[in-house]
């Protein structure tokens, strides 16, 4: 079985999709698409950590694009308390939209709520459907090289 976390890559293999990202996302070796369909108002894909993994002191790395440009993406954690990482749930690490060039996001694990237990990290997801992200359906974000760095 596929590792979750290959040295400090996260294995795209691993992601499952949920709700409107279920008919058309795809993932590779290299790759995680996601497509929003019509046919849930929430698309996600996600990965767990079995066991949880110990995210102080580190941050995490991704790229990403979108298919037209202006798609919007939101990130979320969850430790194993079912606790978010972030106020409202979610962070929004390219709060413009994406372009159809690849994008750095950083996200730290310094500023996440008080109860996050950042050392205890179950699920890591993206939501990028109409209700969390305001997409279009057919609205297509591509996403690689997704890492845990230390700080």
């Amino acid at each position: 079985e596929e590792p979750i976390v290959s040295g400090n890559r996260i294995v795209i293999q691993n992601f499952i999709f949920e709700g409107a990202a279920k008919l058309k996302s795809s993932k590779d070796n290299t790759i995680l698409t996601l497509v929003n369909s019509s046919i849930a108002s929430f698309a996600r894909a996600s990965v767990t950590f079995d066991p949880p993994k110990n995210l102080s002191e580190s941050k995490l790395v991704f790229y990403a694009k979108g298919g037209k440009g202006g798609e919007r993406l939101a990130f979320a954690l969850k430790d194993r308390n079912n606790v978010m990482a972030f106020d409202k749930g979610k962070a929004y690490p390219f709060p413009d939209g994406l372009t159809t060039r690849w994008q750095k996001a950083e996200v730290a694990l310094t500023e996440t709520s008080k109860q996050f237990e950042d050392r205890k990290v179950s699920a890591l997801r993206f939501d990028f459907g109409t209700k969390d992200t305001e997409n279009k359906p057919g609205d297509t974000i591509f996403i690689k090289d997704l890492q845990i760095v230390p700080v």
